[in-house]
């Protein structure tokens, strides 16, 4: 995709999950494959009946592990920061295959499935998912975008490490934070 498009939806996903926090609740299955583009061009969620009132626990394992917060497997219910750690993996994927890869090395190198699931619970458990060169990693790809399109791929390095701090304290906690960040 287009990174100024990927801008575009990730600034669209967020206004999307405060809202639903404006009205105390979590979409709690926030992947790829439940974010939808509407013709006017914003971001819509499908999968509603996954929505929970913020602070509770449900199934910890409902949803993509990818995307999941690491409070979710930790059993602390889902939080204001729970949704925006699952929109930034979200945008992560959108930026591809090498971008995930460089934020999480293993999924370069585990070709199965379950030993991969396995491995992102344990290890976003744990709090190594994200690890401290993953930025670096990351930053490194900026090269096989033309000029022009550099400082808007850092903008959205910057934006998704943000969101995978393991603190959801430590994520940005409202839109001005996150847009400042792309």
């Amino acid at each position: 995709l287009d990174l100024d498009l990927i801008v575009d939806l990730a600034k669209s996903m967020c206004v999307r999950v405060f809202q639903l926090q404006d009205q105390g609740v979590a979409h709690r299955n926030f992947k790829p494959a439940n974010v939808v583009r509407r013709p006017d061009g914003e971001v819509g969620l499908i999968d509603i009946d996954t929505l929970e009132h913020l602070g509770e626990h449900y199934d910890p394992l409902l949803g993509n592990p990818w995307c999941m917060p690491p409070e979710r497997y930790q059993g602390k219910g889902t939080t204001h920061g729970s949704e925006i750690h699952s929109v930034g993996m979200v945008t992560a994927n959108m930026m591809g295959e090498k971008f995930m890869e460089a934020l999480y090395p293993p999924l370069a190198t585990v070709s199965d499935p379950k030993l991969l699931r396995s491995w992102l619970i344990k290890d976003k458990t744990e709090g190594n998912f994200v690890d401290a060169d993953a930025k670096e990693r990351a930053d490194s790809l900026v090269t096989t975008y033309p000029e022009e399109q550099q400082m808007v791929y850092r903008g959205l390095v910057n934006f998704v490490i943000a969101c995978a701090n393991q603190e959801p304290k430590d994520r940005p906690q409202n839109l001005q934070d996150l847009n400042g960040l792309l």
